[in-house]
Formats: C-alpha cells, structure tokens, sequence
C-alpha cells in the first residue's frame, strides 16, 4: 500500500472537491484512493481538529491519523460532532476509537408568525439584544468559560480570533436597564441552514426563553422577510429540553465527541500497517 499528500492534481483525478479549509488524509492502493478522512482546523485555534467526514469505519486508518496529528502537529483535541438519530452508527464507530461525548447540542425552531400580536419583549422581560462591540470581548470570553468543563477549558473556548473573525455573526444579550450587563451571547453558525447558538452559564438556566425571546425582538427587526430561526443549546441547559420541546419543535440533537491528542495512550502499532501521508499543519 501507498499513500501520499493530495495536491491539486489528485484532486482533479479523483474528483474530490476543492473546498477552502479542508485537509484529506488519504490511503492509496494502486493508485487509487481506498480510505479518506476529510478534516479542518479551528478556526480560533490550530491545535485542535474538526473531522468532518470519515470515508469507512476504519480503526486502524483512525488510529495512525490521531497518532501522527498529536505527534507531529502537537494537536491537542480531535473532535466530531454527528446527529444522534441519522449518524449513530458514526457515533459507533467514533466511540469504538476513543471518541467520548463531551457535549451536546439540541435543535429548536422558532417561529414569530405563530403569535398573532408581537409582544414587546423589551418592556416583558429584563433583556434585550444588542450588537456586538469589540468593549464586550473580556465579558463574552469569561462568559464562554463558565460553559466549558475545566478540563477542556484551555482549548476549547473561544478566543480573541474567534470573535475578531465573527464579529458580524454575534449578538449580546444583556440587561435592559444597562447594557453593559451581559447576560449571555449568542453566534450565527452557517451549517446545513443557519443556526443561532446561546452560549449562556448554566445560572441563566431559568432565564434562557427570556435570553431568547430578547433575540426573537432583533430578529424580527433586521430580518424583514424571514419569520422562522433555528436555535441550539448545550448540555449545560439540558433540564430545560423537555420544557422548551413543549413550545418549539425539537429538530435534532447532536454529539460533540473529542479525543484528546494523548500520544502515550495510543503507542500501540494498528492491526495492520499502512503508509499514510498527511496534508501538511498550517504552522508547519
């Protein structure tokens, strides 16, 4: 078996798109591609990697990708997020290499046109939404912080880059009576359709619908031609799923698994060798 780095040329020859962002670890037989793993770097921080597609459920190809990504690259954190009901055999497999939950993401839709009259939530409830401010990033980082579990807080929460690079898709959500007073954030993440993530502390738990329904109000007013928003919260909430499920049709409910790029764990040689070669890092 044979294996090297894509270029262009392979590519081409092997159909296989050419997407800004993405890096292909590929196995090679014959000159033809036999195994795939379709990955990218965090946007806010290149130690960590975002496997988007796995051709086959392959162990040993996961295993010597993870291995030489935590040996050579110093990642810190390979991660996957995959819908619990449409890809749980992908979930399978991803916890048959190492891959453990972290988190979870659930799905709702929010509809403006079901309520007849358009309430005037500034004066209903003790929030409203706002416009990022680059005053507003110590707060918003903090705030992200207190989301995340010690143990994966030094990677895994968004930096300066982060919102520097997405400043045009977050909206705070603070106190009324003073808007310096931040409650939570929300960001605007381009997947299959655009979902609004609330990233709030788990002490907002019992005010999330008023944080949303402050959003809701923005909402209405940029978004003239649209009445519908699909909106995702994490573990941190999960008590309120059922609640909220009542109101808002649940769409789907993600995991996010993580490995974390602990060489020691996996220094065992793979059933069976295969000669890989990888896109190069960004920093390398």
């Amino acid at each position: 078996m044979k294996a090297r780095s894509l270029n262009l040329l392979d590519l081409a020859i092997h159909k296989i798109d050419l997407l800004w962002g993405k890096y292909y670890y590929a196995q090679f037989e014959k000159s033809h591609i036999i195994d795939l793993i379709t990955f990218r770097y965090s946007a806010f921080n290149n130690q960590i990697v975002e496997i988007l597609a796995v051709q086959s459920h392959n162990q040993a190809l996961m295993q010597i990708f993870t291995k030489e990504y935590s040996t050579k690259h110093k990642t810190k954190y390979f991660l996957r997020e995959l819908n619990e009901i449409t890809e749980a055999n992908d979930i399978a497999f991803m916890n048959s290499c190492g891959f453990r939950r972290i988190n979870r993401r659930y799905f709702f839709e929010f509809d403006t046109s079901q309520s007849t009259e358009k309430p005037d939530f500034k004066k209903q409830f003790a929030y409203l939404c706002r416009a990022y401010d680059k005053d507003d990033l110590e707060s918003l980082i903090e705030i992200d912080e207190h989301c995340i579990s010690l143990e994966h807080r030094e990677f895994l929460v968004r930096n300066e880059l982060f919102f520097e690079s997405n400043f045009d898709k977050i909206y705070v959500i603070c106190s009324s009576s003073d808007t310096n007073q931040i409650a939570a954030f929300i960001y605007k993440e381009e997947l299959e359709i655009s979902v609004v993530n609330i990233i709030a502390p788990i002490r907002f738990s019992d005010e999330l619908e008023n944080l949303l329904l402050a959003f809701a109000e923005y909402f209405i007013d940029f978004e003239k031609s649209d009445t519908k928003f699909i909106f995702a919260i994490d573990s941190n909430h999960k008590k309120l799923v059922d609640i909220l499920k009542i109101k808002y049709p649940l769409l789907k409910t993600t995991q996010l698994l993580a490995l974390e790029g602990n060489t020691r764990e996996r220094s065992q040689n793979p059933a069976f060798n295969l000669n890989l070669a990888v896109n190069p890092s960004p920093t390398s």
